[in-house]
This record gives structure tokens, C-alpha cells and sequence, in this order.
């Protein structure tokens, strides 16, 4: 799955939450619905976090720039939280 990577998760936020609104999820027609991101959002772990999209169709709510900033995996030096199960 594609991923567009920003400089922080509030970044990332935003710009879910505006696709949201440009394809009119139900949540922003004032229905009783939590789905308000058309994206799903990963935050890295660690001071000063960058923020990730989960990029699912519909691509046609990027933009050309954005469309070529995908990346088919997180960066190499994603800082992943630890994992709960391991010492």
C-alpha cells in the first residue's frame, strides 16, 4: 500500500481531513458516524514525529506533487514504537 509521508501527524491529519471533506464523508454532513479521515494516519514514535498517510483508492484526491511523493513502504529510518511483547 502506498504511503505519503509528512513532517509531523498533524500534517498528515490535516490533509485526511480535508480529503474527507472534498469527498463528502458522511461525518461532515452532520451524520452520527466517527469516519472523518479518508485516509488511514500512522505517527512515527519518538520526539518530533513524522506523520504517514495510508494511501487506498481514491488516488484522484491528490494532487500531481502528492501523487509522486508516494512511497511504497515508511522510510528505512522509521522510528516504529516498541513492541510490547519483547524485552
Amino acid at each position: 500500500m502506498p504511503y505519503l509521508i509528512f513532517n509531523s501527524f498533524e500534517e498528515a491529519t490535516a490533509r485526511s481531513v480535508k480529503a474527507g471533506k472534498d469527498i463528502g464523508l458522511p461525518f461532515y454532513g452532520g451524520y452520527d458516524t466517527p469516519t472523518r479521515y479518508m485516509w488511514s494516519r500512522r505517527s512515527e514514535h519518538g520526539d518530533n514525529p513524522r506523520g504517514a498517510l495510508s494511501i487506498s483508492d481514491p488516488q484522484d484526491l491528490l494532487t500531481p506533487t502528492e501523487t509522486s511523493a508516494l512511497v511504497n513502504e515508511l522510510p528505512a529510518d522509521w522510528n516504529h514504537p516498541p513492541n510490547p511483547f519483547e524485552q
